[in-house]
Protein backbone atom coordinates (compact mmCIF):
# COMPACT_ATOMS: atom_id res chain seq x y z
CA UNK A 1 0.00 0.00 0.00
CA UNK A 2 1.33 3.05 -1.15
CA UNK A 3 1.19 6.21 0.88
CA UNK A 4 -1.95 8.02 -0.35
CA UNK A 5 -3.84 4.72 -0.06
CA UNK A 6 -2.57 4.64 3.54
CA UNK A 7 -3.90 8.56 4.36
CA UNK A 8 -7.28 7.90 3.15
CA UNK A 9 -8.12 4.45 4.56
CA UNK A 10 -7.49 6.17 8.28
CA UNK A 11 -10.15 8.42 8.09
CA UNK A 12 -12.44 6.07 6.18
CA UNK A 13 -11.67 3.73 9.10
CA UNK A 14 -12.64 6.53 11.64
CA UNK A 15 -16.27 7.49 10.03
CA UNK A 16 -16.94 3.95 10.24
CA UNK A 17 -16.20 3.37 14.05
CA UNK A 18 -18.28 6.61 14.86
CA UNK A 19 -21.03 5.50 12.61
CA UNK A 20 -20.97 2.11 14.34
CA UNK A 21 -20.92 3.55 17.84
CA UNK A 22 -23.66 5.77 16.50
CA UNK A 23 -25.56 2.68 15.44
CA UNK A 24 -25.24 0.92 18.25
CA UNK A 25 -26.21 3.35 20.96
CA UNK A 26 -29.17 4.36 18.35
CA UNK A 27 -29.97 0.14 18.81
CA UNK A 28 -29.81 0.50 22.75
CA UNK A 29 -32.20 3.72 22.97
CA UNK A 30 -34.51 2.42 20.48
CA UNK A 31 -36.82 0.43 22.97
CA UNK A 32 -36.43 3.12 25.78
CA UNK A 33 -37.72 5.53 22.83
CA UNK A 34 -40.20 2.63 21.74
CA UNK A 35 -41.89 2.83 25.53
CA UNK A 36 -42.10 6.28 25.83
CA UNK A 37 -43.74 6.83 22.65
CA UNK A 38 -46.06 3.74 23.76
CA UNK A 39 -46.93 5.96 27.19
CA UNK A 40 -47.57 9.17 25.10
CA UNK A 41 -50.02 7.75 22.69
CA UNK A 42 -51.41 5.90 26.08
CA UNK A 43 -51.79 8.96 27.82
CA UNK A 44 -53.08 11.13 24.95
CA UNK A 45 -55.94 7.93 24.41
CA UNK A 46 -56.79 8.50 27.93
CA UNK A 47 -57.10 12.35 27.80
CA UNK A 48 -59.59 12.00 24.66
CA UNK A 49 -61.53 9.28 26.02
CA UNK A 50 -64.85 9.94 27.48
CA UNK A 51 -65.17 10.25 31.37
CA UNK A 52 -66.40 6.88 32.74
CA UNK A 53 -67.86 9.70 35.16
CA UNK A 54 -71.09 11.18 33.97
CA UNK A 55 -71.06 15.09 35.05
CA UNK A 56 -73.42 16.49 37.87
CA UNK A 57 -75.97 17.82 37.32
CA UNK A 58 -76.14 21.73 37.51
CA UNK A 59 -76.69 23.33 40.89
CA UNK A 60 -80.21 24.00 41.57
CA UNK A 61 -81.38 27.48 42.07
CA UNK A 62 -82.80 28.39 45.12
CA UNK A 63 -86.11 29.24 45.51
CA UNK A 64 -86.79 32.71 45.85
CA UNK A 65 -87.54 34.89 49.27
CA UNK A 66 -90.54 36.60 49.71
CA UNK A 67 -89.54 39.31 52.55
CA UNK A 68 -93.19 40.03 52.89
CA UNK A 69 -93.92 36.20 54.66
CA UNK A 70 -90.83 34.48 55.05
CA UNK A 71 -90.00 33.61 58.30
CA UNK A 72 -86.53 33.33 59.83
CA UNK A 73 -84.87 30.71 59.23
CA UNK A 74 -85.47 31.44 55.51
CA UNK A 75 -84.22 35.00 55.41
CA UNK A 76 -80.84 34.05 57.44
CA UNK A 77 -80.10 31.11 54.57
CA UNK A 78 -79.78 34.36 52.39
CA UNK A 79 -76.04 34.94 51.83
CA UNK A 80 -74.94 37.66 53.95
CA UNK A 81 -77.92 37.59 56.39
CA UNK A 82 -77.63 37.44 59.84
CA UNK A 83 -80.10 36.88 62.81
CA UNK A 84 -80.10 40.59 63.51
CA UNK A 85 -81.18 41.58 59.73
CA UNK A 86 -83.35 38.49 59.67
CA UNK A 87 -85.08 39.91 62.39
CA UNK A 88 -84.95 43.87 60.91
CA UNK A 89 -86.51 42.50 58.04
CA UNK A 90 -89.38 40.79 59.57
CA UNK A 91 -90.10 44.12 61.56
CA UNK A 92 -89.71 46.37 58.57
CA UNK A 93 -92.80 44.86 56.93
CA UNK A 94 -94.69 44.95 54.45
CA UNK A 95 -92.22 46.27 51.83
CA UNK A 96 -93.65 47.48 48.33
CA UNK A 97 -90.48 46.34 46.63
CA UNK A 98 -87.02 44.18 47.68
CA UNK A 99 -85.15 47.42 46.94
CA UNK A 100 -86.36 48.94 50.58
CA UNK A 101 -84.57 46.88 52.11
CA UNK A 102 -81.72 48.98 51.28
CA UNK A 103 -83.36 52.63 51.41
CA UNK A 104 -84.41 51.90 54.90
CA UNK A 105 -80.79 51.05 55.86
CA UNK A 106 -81.86 47.49 56.72
CA UNK A 107 -79.01 46.06 54.57
CA UNK A 108 -76.08 47.51 52.76
CA UNK A 109 -76.43 47.73 48.89
CA UNK A 110 -73.47 45.50 48.36
CA UNK A 111 -75.36 42.80 50.51
CA UNK A 112 -78.77 43.86 48.18
CA UNK A 113 -76.67 43.53 45.23
CA UNK A 114 -75.60 39.60 45.86
CA UNK A 115 -79.34 38.88 46.86
CA UNK A 116 -81.60 40.36 45.16
CA UNK A 117 -82.12 37.93 42.31
CA UNK A 118 -83.50 35.68 45.04
CA UNK A 119 -85.76 38.02 46.56
CA UNK A 120 -89.50 38.55 45.39
CA UNK A 121 -91.83 40.62 46.97
CA UNK A 122 -95.56 39.02 47.50
CA UNK A 123 -98.43 40.25 49.44
CA UNK A 124 -101.12 43.10 47.91
CA UNK A 125 -98.63 45.56 48.55
CA UNK A 126 -96.00 43.82 46.58
CA UNK A 127 -94.02 44.90 43.28
CA UNK A 128 -91.04 43.23 41.47
CA UNK A 129 -87.73 43.36 42.69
Amino acid sequence: MNKTQGSCLLPALLFAAVLAGATAAGARDKPARAEAGASAAAASAAASAPASLPEPPPAAKPAPVDINRADKAALLKLPGIDAERADAIVRGRPYAGSDELVSRKIISPSAYARIKSQLVVGGPAGRAP
